[in-house]
């Protein structure tokens, strides 16, 4: 990725900053770090995550997926195409009951992953949760 930090190294460029917002130039700047391009990289992740979202919930543990923060049916809302029984956030089926209220409530509003699957499994019982993350490499 020719950065404005690279091109100064190689003599290419008089200045290291970016010239969209006047920070330090590189990789994970212009990737994820710079405030101009934050929209596009949000776009980007979303995009993503639609398409891993939407590949579980057809896949063998599609019934699994309780919660997606990618603005899945936003984006399917607005294609014209049917909404997924997946909510943004955290259900109260998926939290013990033996959290105390305020925890829940805080787990419910704050901690938010790009995707949630959950299983009870009867004969041992336990929740099984598997949380997804998407993340680029810097």
């Amino acid at each position: 990725l020719p950065t404005y930090k690279l091109l100064k190294r190689y003599k290419k460029s008089d200045s290291s900053l970016c010239p969209l917002c006047g920070q330090e130039d590189g990789g994970h700047h212009a990737m994820s770090g710079c405030s101009k391009l934050l929209k596009k990289a949000t776009i980007r992740h979303n995009n993503a995550g639609t398409l891993i979202v939407a590949a579980i919930y057809a896949g063998e543990h599609g019934n699994q997926l309780v919660a997606a923060d990618v603005g899945l049916n936003k984006r399917r809302a607005t294609q014209g195409r049917p909404l997924m029984a997946v909510k943004r956030t955290i259900c109260d089926s998926a939290l013990s009951k033996s959290i105390p209220n305020n925890v829940r409530s805080q787990l419910q509003k704050h901690s938010i992953p790009d995707a949630l699957l959950y299983r009870f499994d009867s004969k041992s019982r336990r929740r099984h949760y598997t949380v997804v993350e998407i993340k680029y490499c810097r």
